[in-house]
């Protein structure tokens, strides 16, 4: 009975299967069959999500620099002058694919580590439902842990920004100096 397959905790679950039964030489490919379909479907599913997370992610990092460069460009001169040069390159092109990774982090965390999570939690309410009620509790603080850890994470990262940016103002002021450099 193919019913006789599942895990006992399931069987109460999958009793419109009660009647149905499969010969050993048809369950030996169906079986293994399933397994590959299902890893294809998984695959493909995997690739149309990854496109289209990076297309979001590339079309809100490409707008974004479109707004930040009319915005910077808009600025009256004297407040141009205050920074350099590299300090502007450095805001329009760092913090625009710094934002892009973070945005692309947050889609992972977001959509796909969450349908994970909870996929995994309500297959696991069907096996043994106290473990994954305890499971399930135990993940509310490990949320908001995460959640600190993630902010002082990104405050560290901002401040590497920062210093990233005097770098590039520092270089390209050292450029300048070179007049070989400057004919590249």
């Amino acid at each position: 009975p193919l019913i006789s397959l599942a895990p006992q905790a399931l069987q109460k679950h999958l009793s419109f299967a009660q009647g149905i039964s499969l010969p050993r030489d048809l369950l030996i490919k169906v079986i293994p069959g399933s397994i590959l379909f299902s890893g294809i479907l998984m695959a493909i599913a995997g690739y149309f999500y990854q496109y289209n997370q990076q297309a979001l992610t590339l079309y809100v990092g490409s707008r974004y620099r479109e707004k930040l460069f009319r915005a910077v460009v808009l600025q009256p001169l004297d407040r141009l002058l205050r920074k350099a040069p590299g300090e502007w390159m450095s805001l329009i092109m760092n913090d625009v694919a710094y934002l892009q990774s973070r945005m692309s982090d947050l889609l992972v965390g977001l959509v796909k580590d969450s349908v994970t999570v909870f996929a995994a939690l309500i297959t696991l309410a069907f096996v043994h439902w106290p473990t994954a009620l305890v499971l399930a509790l135990f993940a509310i603080p490990l949320m908001f842990g995460t959640g600190r850890t993630g902010k002082k994470i990104s405050r560290y990262s901002e401040e590497w920004q920062r210093n990233l940016a005097k770098m590039a103002a520092a270089l390209l002021d050292m450029r300048k100096r070179f007049e070989f450099i400057r004919s590249q």
